[in-house]
């Protein structure tokens, strides 16, 4: 019936836009693009610059970025609760 098929198509949509749960095989910390993923990764970069030798060129741009963005608090606040400034 068409009620039926409109049914479907539409949960088909719903579906296509929910993202896929993480497996057993793959649980990272970062499945999903969140804040508190993006200043995991940030913290990943710092820790890696610091491995290669580069920690202060790493430093120079986290602190070029908080200054560009000194206006919002939150993104302060959270860089200082990382250690990333």
């Amino acid at each position: 019936s068409i009620t039926n098929r409109s049914s479907r198509i539409s949960r088909r949509k719903i579906d296509q836009r929910i993202p896929p749960k993480p497996s057993a095989t793959n649980k990272s910390s970062c499945n999903h693009v969140g804040k508190r993923c993006r200043y995991s990764n940030l913290v990943d970069l710092q820790n890696l610059a610091k491995r290669k030798g580069e920690g202060a060129e790493f430093a120079e741009n986290i602190a070029a970025l908080a200054q560009e963005y000194s206006r919002r608090p939150a993104f302060i606040r959270r860089l200082i609760e990382k250690g990333l400034i």
